[in-house]
């Protein structure tokens, strides 16, 4: 049964504070597919920016985030904590995409590349904040016991409304292509900003959690595995601490997935000669959303995935499946394997989501605690991943000039000629060390009861479908 919404309101301040943050979740999510789909294209198709620019864009953010995060406490309680702090840094985020505009009517000049490179890694940085002040907040009025199915529910409708609007936008560009004028992006950027104006207003809707709650819904289990007070100390106790090791074991492999990130959508829109697929706009997009189907397909089931069988289990088990979905892109151009890869993609990294929120939103009961850990997370996750950036970038542009060399083209094969190619199964040798401190500190899926396994195949997509048709055969038993 459906509760209306004027009643579901009043009936408690947690239900409250799930239904805004999954509301607020649906209409921010058309946001994020300018952010992900459309500045490379923005910098790259209109402003004809290289591609180590893109590189580049990656790696500040990640630079500030190393230097500002272990103050992220500091700064949340300064802007006058969680809730406030969140909303403050949304307001930026919404200054900075409008501003973006100027740049890209003014493709051509001298000035346009820097100033839309300064605006996209100002937006980076926003994160610094606006990410752990909001964990921090609903942290503060999410049970644990729940966490895997309320990321599964927000996350299934923000990657529907990103699908919608990622059709919206590569039909508007198809249109009004990028090569021809700044309108199709003007569009996609005016969005965006009315999408984050939404955010904001059910941000401000959203209640902030009593004293009672932040307790309760600490789990016992980590109360007693406090991180030492500190960024030195927190790094000096990671292999000792519950929070540190799994830190640890996160940012190592995201140091190895960072490899590859940045140039995905530059090897979908590159030329054939540039080692790029050249994809158009639908191609483009059909590759890039597929993973966020696979994901609303695949999310309830995740969900309860999670919840069952723990977190730190759900982490392990993700990482190696994620482990070689770049070997697909590096071996093949073929569009319908890489969609079928990119199906397994969008399952493995809703478990690795999944799993990593959940214990990002139980690591403390105190919201302005449990901001300066993950302060501390985002700080080493963010060094390896700007190791991994460094890496790639470094390596694209060395090896783009070996391979000019006739007796290096004669010796590698043909697809490994390719800088795209090689800095992709270079990302999967550096999968490897997350992997093992995962294998090494984090647990086993364990078996589940039999009600377990119904409750977990009832989630599975097509589950409903398939019991149907399983009682509908019973009927055809032999005497």
């Amino acid at each position: 049964m459906r509760i209306p919404f004027r009643q579901w309101r009043n009936q408690g301040i947690i239900r409250r504070g799930l239904y805004w943050s999954i509301l607020e979740g649906a209409v921010v999510g058309t946001m994020f597919v300018c952010l992900e789909a459309w500045l490379v294209p923005l910098l790259q198709g209109r402003l004809h920016a290289s591609t180590w620019i893109i590189g580049f864009v990656s790696l500040i953010p990640q630079i500030g985030v190393i230097g500002l995060s272990p103050m992220t406490g500091r700064i949340v309680s300064a802007l006058g904590g969680a809730k406030r702090a969140c909303i403050t840094s949304a307001w930026w985020q919404i200054i900075l995409i409008a501003l973006l505009s100027v740049p890209l009517h003014a493709a051509g000049s001298a000035w346009a590349i820097p100033v839309a490179v300064t605006l996209i890694c100002l937006f980076g940085l926003t994160g610094i904040v606006n990410g752990p002040a909001w964990v921090a907040w609903m942290g503060a009025l999410l049970p644990p016991s729940i966490s895997g199915r309320y990321q599964a529910n927000r996350a299934r409708i923000f990657h529907v409304l990103k699908l919608i609007f990622a059709g919206v936008f590569a039909l508007t560009i198809h249109y009004l292509p990028v090569e021809l004028g700044p309108w199709g992006l003007q569009i996609v950027l005016l969005t965006a900003v009315i999408s984050r104006l939404l955010s904001v207003h059910c941000l401000e809707q959203q209640p902030d959690a009593p004293q009672r709650l932040r307790q309760k819904n600490q789990p016992p289990s980590l109360r007693s595995l406090e991180a030492a007070v500190g960024m030195w100390g927190f790094i000096r106790t990671m292999q000792r601490t519950d929070i540190g090791r799994w830190t640890l074991a996160w940012a190592t492999f995201q140091g190895g997935c960072a490899v590859v990130g940045p140039f995905f959508a530059s090897y979908m829109i590159s030329a054939k000669e540039e080692g790029g697929l050249a994809l158009d706009p639908w191609s483009y997009s059909l590759l890039l959303y597929t993973s966020a189907i696979s994901r609303i397909v695949f999310l309830p089931f995740v969900g309860r995935l999670v919840d069952l069988y723990k977190p730190r289990s759900a982490l392990r088990f993700s990482f190696i499946l994620i482990l070689f979905i770049p070997v697909a892109w590096a071996v093949t151009d073929s569009i319908p394997l890489l969609v079928v890869n990119e199906i397994l993609s969008g399952f493995a990294w809703a478990i690795a989501e999944c799993a990593i929120g959940s214990l990002l939103f139980a690591c403390h009961g105190d919201p302005a605690r449990r901001a300066e850990l993950i302060g501390y997370f985002n700080t080493v996750t963010a060094i390896m991943v700007a190791i991994g950036i460094i890496l790639s970038t470094s390596f694209i542009g060395v090896f783009t000039e070996i391979v000019k060399n006739p007796s290096v083209r004669g010796f590698l094969p043909m697809y490994l000629q390719n800088p795209f190619h090689m800095v992709m199964l270079l990302s999967v040798l550096l999968r490897i060390p997350g992997l093992i401190l995962a294998l090494r500190w984090l647990p086993r899926l364990r078996p589940l009861t039999e009600s377990e396994r119904g409750t977990l195949f009832s989630a599975m997509p097509g589950a409903a479908v398939a019991g149907g048709l399983g009682k509908g055969l019973k009927l055809f038993r032999l005497p």
